[in-house]
């Protein structure tokens, strides 16, 4: 149950950045003029990378923003736009958080949230839109079940979906105790594939930051994944100073400490 996760080159992503940028600063407001095929092609790009965790360097979302909502609605909306308008959106809130600009962060999130609602009424299968709604909504409002079938939804089209479970594991694992047991499976069994895939890193922060009981049964479901990755798993684990029974695996944590 391996992820098959396509990043791209760190060293890229600058200027995959100014060449996006430079793009549409070189659109006037007569961009409706294009051929429809470039807007999709165009926002195709700004969805990959934003999926792909680039960053941008300051002022190029909101660059971003304000061409993308220059561009003239056609009568029948290719789905792109839309989704690349929500993930911009998005990202822009998460940005304001981190910057504790809470009243510019809630306007960003209230934002985004109408935009993630409108991409979706046109890709209601798309597994990243409905994890996105999660997030928003519960960074808007709080933990709430009536959030969590956006959650579920997530899971249920796409399982195991590169950086879908790279982002989602950690907010699954966050409310674990309020999910239904199916969704609670289909987390654990997430967290193995993360870890089998070679995601060590991520799975320790992950595990590390759940309860007991949500642990125990991270840790039973590793009896499947490669032994290579669970004792790296557990060395990291002791190397921070968790000492947890990793299914398979003894160390010696005096060699350790």
């Amino acid at each position: 149950m391996a992820l098959r996760i396509s990043g791209f080159p760190t060293s890229d992503a600058l200027v995959g950045s100014l060449m996006l940028l430079l793009g549409f600063a070189g659109i006037s407001w007569s961009s409706i003029a294009l051929p429809p095929s470039w807007h999709i092609a165009s926002s195709r790009e700004i969805s990959a990378r934003i999926i792909g965790d680039d960053r941008f360097k300051p002022g190029i979302l909101a660059e971003l923003q304000m061409r993308m909502a220059a561009i003239s609605q056609p009568t029948v909306l290719p789905p792109e736009l839309p989704y690349a308008k929500a993930l911009v959106a998005v990202r822009t809130a998460d940005e304001a958080a981190q910057r504790y600009n809470l009243d510019k962060a809630d306007l960003e999130v209230d934002a985004a949230e109408v935009l993630l609602r409108a991409a979706l009424t046109i890709n209601p299968n798309d597994s990243f839109l409905w994890l996105m709604l999660y997030s928003v909504a519960t960074m808007r409002h709080g933990f709430d079940l009536k959030y969590l079938g956006y959650l579920e939804q997530s899971y249920a089209l796409g399982a195991n979906e590169g950086w879908v479970a790279l982002r989602r594991n950690s907010l699954a694992l966050a409310s674990f105790s309020l999910l239904n047991s199916a969704t609670q499976h289909s987390a654990n069994s997430e967290f193995a594939a993360i870890l089998n895939s070679g995601f060590v890193d991520v799975a320790a922060i992950n595990l590390m930051r759940v309860g007991p009981v949500a642990r125990d049964g991270l840790l039973k479901g590793l009896d499947r994944v490669d032994i290579t990755p669970r004792e790296a798993l557990a060395r990291r684990l002791l190397r921070d100073g968790v000492s947890v029974s990793v299914p398979g695996v003894k160390l010696d944590q005096r060699l350790w400490r």
